[in-house]
């Protein structure tokens, strides 16, 4: 996939405010500060000519998007807003009293990507696939620990998991699974310590499997996506 729009000229702030007139490229290359607005809008941008994406996934871990969009494009961008330790996800940022994560949407483009914030508060997701999409998360608070699955070869009578990486991921990293890295669940270290994840799909996926263990064997769920919260306010 050819990425024409890092030569585009870039709009962020610290652009708006130079007297040269610098393409994307050239901002990423200057490290300069991205706000979230500008993260989602450059993440469009760079996903404009990929609205096919989305006709290549489906529910299953057999369909793939990857290497399909400018991906090494989108971690840097990922990586460049939070590498400034940026608070402005806070005004997405949502807690309940009764779960232990909350899953709050931040903006969403049906053919290209969705991004997410979640926050923990203690306890795991669920084991789960990502349908054949990407997904590429910066840790913006705290630490959540990772803990990877080898994708099974079958979709039915799956005796059992088999754990591939365990890895704590730190404020500031970016990280990435798919379906070819493998299944995944999110937790924090402990049930008394919060962190703040922010997550970018490509592409956006309604429905995913998810892994549960009952009787010795392993039961699969098919899960539609919902949020805790929409654009700032509760759904």
């Amino acid at each position: 996939m050819t990425n024409v729009s890092t030569h585009e000229k870039c709009e962020c702030i610290m652009c708006k405010n130079n007297t040269t007139t610098m393409s994307v490229e050239e901002c990423l290359n200057a490290h300069h500060r991205l706000s979230l607005n500008e993260l989602i809008h450059f993440i469009d941008l760079s996903l404009s000519k990929c609205d096919e994406l989305r006709d290549q996934i489906d529910a299953s871990y057999t369909s793939s998007c990857s290497n399909k969009y400018p991906r090494s494009l989108i971690i840097s961008l990922l990586k460049l807003y939070s590498s400034f330790h940026p608070h402005d996800w806070h005004k997405y940022e949502y807690w309940n009293t009764t779960d232990t994560y909350t899953r709050n949407l931040i903006a969403h483009h049906p053919d290209r990507f969705t991004v997410m914030l979640v926050c923990w508060k203690g306890g795991s997701s669920p084991i789960h696939n990502h349908a054949g999409s990407d997904c590429l998360m910066t840790i913006v608070r705290g630490v959540v620990r990772e803990i990877k699955y080898h994708t099974p070869n079958t979709e039915h009578n799956i005796e059992k998991l088999d754990i591939k990486q365990i890895m704590e991921l730190h404020e500031g990293e970016v990280h990435l699974i798919n379906d070819q890295i493998g299944l995944h669940k999110m937790e924090t270290l402990n049930e008394n310590t919060q962190a703040v994840t922010l997550h970018c799909y490509i592409p956006p996926y309604s429905d995913c499997f998810t892994f549960d263990s009952e009787d010795d064997k392993i039961k699969i769920n098919i899960t539609h996506t919902t949020y805790d919260t929409e654009y700032g306010k509760t759904t």
